[in-house]
């Protein structure tokens, strides 16, 4: 079990890098880092008012990068079990081959969500 638990975050390792790299800049804007179900968590301080800031196509109350999760300190417990899915789908699909996404396109379908768990 553990085996197989630390290959999906050797897996997901590429993403989960540039998730941190994010996350240390969220904390130079007041945020703070909890881990959480394995799930490192960035949210509060200043994020909230520059995720509103953003273009509306690129605004988000929580976005996932490996096994990390950006948000809004708010919004971070009613979305972590979203959140969850994609944490998983970085831990499914090759690090080579990019699922990430621009928003304007839309998410998988339900159907293949449930195919990959």
């Amino acid at each position: 079990m553990f085996q197989r638990q630390l290959i999906k975050y050797i897996w997901a390792a590429p993403y989960t890098a540039i998730g941190l790299a994010f996350g240390a800049v969220t904390l130079l804007f007041g945020a703070s880092v909890r881990l959480h179900g394995g799930v490192f968590e960035f949210g509060g301080g200043h994020v909230g008012r520059l995720a509103s800031r953003l273009p509306v196509r690129l605004r988000f109350s929580a976005i996932t990068f490996g096994h990390v999760v950006l948000g809004i300190e708010a919004t971070l417990a009613a979305v972590r079990t979203h959140e969850r899915v994609h944490v998983r789908q970085y831990a499914f699909v090759y690090p080579g081959v990019s699922f990430v996404k621009p928003r304007a396109v839309s998410a998988p379908s339900p159907s293949v969500s449930r195919q990959l768990f």
